[in-house]
């Protein structure tokens, strides 16, 4: 008998399959017993680990799921009656921390973009204290808004803002904050990084209201005069004293692309700033699953689809496929509205076709996206 083999293995919560059995207990963050050792899932179970955000790994018997002998309409879990209660109270209490997390998040927002407004792109103010102002806000943004998961939850479930320029440029921040922290950039490079995705969209500001905020489609001329919003951008922050010659380029290039269509030079590639690349999908991302007076709100899902098949030769891949990646693994577990109509929870995302994962109906039912090609996910829900 080979002794040095373990009955057991450590797998991903969302690799979990009904009928597997659970080697350790698992434990919520306050040490309360959620589910029981030796217990066979069942797809309850399933979903209750993988909605708790604090559980990542799960020990199981590493045996084939045919060797228990249990179908899942037979798994019967028998838990104490004060044990059920206390999980039950257990779940109420994470229901109310999370939205008061949504709570703190969006008034963060709120802040910073008002002050984002009425402190630097309004402002008439000494050039010296502009920087200072820009100095206080990136230090805010890059201390108080690192709940990720909240933050893209709020940035995607905003319905409507009236003062789109300043949110939008508070919201491309914090997702560029978060891309700058996941390549592992030096906390000096991510302020600056920061400063540029504040100060990209300032040169709206010399933009023909009308045509910034034009129902329909722009003529070529009015497309033209859209286009000269970096090079405005970049001439005000030039008279910011103090930024860096990265932060000034981020602002300058952020519309161009990789295979040279973009503008205002039409630079390809290596001649565009990695600042660029990154703010350039924060800033789509923000701004396609934003409503705006020209185009409803896109599903996330339908933006990421559009990164993974569209972005090869647009934008940068190494940018556009960790975003995919990050922004996949906090969505595992949400409520969404499907295109047929049905709400759904999502049980595991496909990497493939990210806009395509497995999903539970309310009724109980499981649909693969990527098998079921005439069903999409229109919206996240609460």
């Amino acid at each position: 008998m080979d002794t040095t083999k373990k009955d057991y293995k450590y797998i991903d919560k969302t690799r979990l399959e009904v009928g597997m059995k659970l080697r350790s207990e698992i434990y919520t963050k306050d040490g309360v017993v959620l589910i029981e050792e030796d217990t066979i899932l069942d797809k309850n179970l399933i979903d209750r680990i993988i909605i708790n955000e604090d559980i990542k790994e799960i020990c199981i018997y590493d045996i084939k799921k045919e060797e228990i002998k249990i179908k899942e309409e037979r798994v019967y879990v028998k838990i104490d009656k004060d044990k059920v209660s206390q999980v039950d109270e257990v779940e109420e209490e994470a229901k109310i921390e999370l939205k008061k997390r949504r709570e703190i998040v969006e008034e963060k927002l709120k802040e910073e973009s008002d002050y984002l407004e009425d402190k630097i792109y309004k402002s008439n103010i000494d050039k010296k204290d502009l920087n200072k102002n820009l100095n206080l806000l990136t230090k805010n943004i890059m201390n108080e808004l690192n709940d990720y998961p909240i933050i893209l939850e709020n940035i995607i479930k905003t319905k409507s803002i009236n003062k789109y320029l300043y949110r939008h440029c508070i919201n491309v921040s914090a997702i560029t904050l978060m891309i700058g922290r996941w390549f592992g950039l030096e906390e000096n490079i991510l302020r600056d990084l920061v400063k540029s995705a504040i100060l990209h969209d300032i040169g709206k500001l010399k933009i023909n209201n009308k045509v910034l905020n034009k129902q329909g489609k722009l003529t070529a001329e009015e497309f033209e005069e859209i286009k000269k919003h970096p090079y405005q951008s970049y001439k005000i922050a030039k008279t910011i004293e103090g930024l860096s010659e990265n932060v000034l380029l981020g602002i300058l290039m952020h519309h161009e692309k990789e295979d040279g269509s973009g503008y205002p030079f039409n630079l390809k590639d290596n001649e565009i700033v990695k600042f660029a690349k990154i703010i350039a999908v924060a800033d789509i991302f923000d701004a396609m699953t934003s409503k705006r007076v020209y185009h409803e709100k896109e599903s996330p899902f339908k933006v990421l689809e559009m990164f993974q098949h569209n972005s090869f030769g647009k934008l940068d891949m190494s940018v556009v496929m960790l975003f995919i990646k990050k922004f996949a693994d906090f969505y595992v577990g949400e409520n969404v509205r499907l295109s047929n109509g049905e709400y759904a929870k999502i049980i595991q995302i496909n990497y493939n076709e990210i806009s395509r994962p497995l999903v539970r109906t309310v009724d109980g039912k499981f649909i693969d996206l990527n098998e079921n090609l005439d069903i999409l996910i229109d919206d996240f829900i609460e």
